[in-house]
C-alpha cells in the first residue's frame, strides 16, 4: 500500500497477513518514517486501519 503526500514521495506501507490456524489470522503493519512527527502519524493512522478491522471481524 502507498499514500501519496503533496509535495513529497509517496510512502510505503507494508500489510502482512500471517495465517495462525483455527480461523486466526495475525496482522502486522510497517512503515518506513523519516521523522518522528511521520512515525507518530503513521502509528495514530496504522492504530485506526487495525481498530476498523478488529471492529469489521467481530462484527461478523
Amino acid at each position: 500500500m502507498s499514500m501519496d503526500v503533496p509535495g513529497d514521495e509517496p510512502e510505503v506501507m507494508v500489510l502482512t497477513l500471517t495465517d495462525l490456524g483455527d480461523d486466526r489470522t495475525r496482522m502486522e503493519i510497517s512503515q518506513d518514517c523519516t521523522t518522528q512527527e511521520a512515525h507518530d502519524q503513521a502509528e495514530e493512522g496504522s492504530q485506526m486501519l487495525l481498530d476498523s478491522c478488529a471492529a469489521y471481524v467481530t462484527a461478523t
